[in-house]
């Protein structure tokens, strides 16, 4: 039997917006992030989850879904952010959001393949879950992910 996480994950909400604001290190006016997140929450194409302990906000994921195109009945999500702050790292809550963000975007028919890219402190755990960034990408210092959501038929 698996113990009790010291933390819940769940989609984030308007009055999330300043612990939200404060953990993405946004150093933007603070109406002004508000504003916005509550504006991203608001928005069918996107999900923000959080992760949450006794003492607050402890991590987030943020996902879009890019909708299909004029040549393809499919499309792709791309993972934004995926942060957990520093004293709950490698607790599992960096999976869990992940796993969040993969169910949301999975849930979607059209989607077939999250994508993103990681900063070089990301990278291990990545490579704890198995995947591998591609460096010859766009952008070399950030390597690119992708992981297939549904086959192609």
């Amino acid at each position: 039997m698996e113990a009790p996480r010291a933390y819940a994950v769940r989609r984030a909400i308007a009055s999330d917006a300043p612990a939200l604001a404060a953990l993405a290190r946004v150093t933007e006016e603070q109406s002004a992030v508000r504003s916005r997140v509550h504006h991203l929450l608001t928005l069918d194409d996107r999900a923000v989850h959080v992760a949450e302990s006794a003492n607050g906000l402890i991590g987030l994921s943020e996902v879009q879904f890019y909708g299909v195109s004029l040549r393809r009945p499919f499309g792709s999500a791309r993972l934004h952010d995926l942060f957990v702050v520093p004293a709950w790292r490698r607790r599992g809550v960096a999976r869990v959001l992940f796993a969040a963000a993969q169910q949301w975007a999975g849930g979607i028919p059209e989607c077939h393949h999250l994508e993103w890219q990681s900063a070089e402190t990301g990278l291990p755990f990545y490579a704890s879950m198995g995947l591998t960034g591609d460096r010859v990408a766009d952008l070399g210092q950030y390597p690119f992910f992708e992981i297939t959501l549904r086959p192609k038929h």
